[in-house]
């Protein structure tokens, strides 16, 4: 009898220290999970930045040229310089650093405006309050 009350305490110790590696196994990989999501979101959030600014000079490039020529849009316009952002001077959206596995499409999903995708690039549309059809249509890739 106190034999084997023994062999189940030592098996109730064991058990115990299987449970705790385990636990502690689980723990180590829920922290790097969420350090990771934690490097994303920063990844993120400084793209986005970076890009809406970049998209948002754009965007003002346009509304002062529409000014002089009525119907310019980012792009070539006749009689004015071109603006990047037309649908064949798209603007290149480069992830800069390392991406902690992020995409471009994450990035833009977050930027005032994101569209769609159209002729193998995506858009971004900016309502200029101007009435239907003025809107701003930006190119990138």
């Amino acid at each position: 009898m106190v034999k084997q009350f023994r062999a189940d305490e030592a098996n109730r110790a064991k058990l115990a220290e299987e449970h705790e590696a385990r636990s502690a196994k689980a723990t180590k990989l829920r922290d790097a999970q969420i350090a990771k999501v934690e490097r994303q979101a920063k990844v993120i959030r400084e793209h986005v930045q970076r890009w809406e600014a970049l998209i948002d000079g754009i965007e003002a490039q346009v509304i002062a040229l529409r000014a002089t020529l009525p119907g310019a849009n980012a792009g070539q316009n006749n009689g004015a310089d071109d603006i990047p952002g037309g649908n064949t001077n798209e603007i290149r959206l480069l992830i800069s650093g390392p991406s902690e596995g992020v995409t471009v499409g994450e990035i833009c999903r977050h930027i005032a405006g994101f569209d769609s995708s159209d002729s193998g690039c995506f858009k971004f549309r900016r309502a200029t309050g101007a009435g239907n059809g003025s809107n701003i249509l930006i190119h990138c890739r």
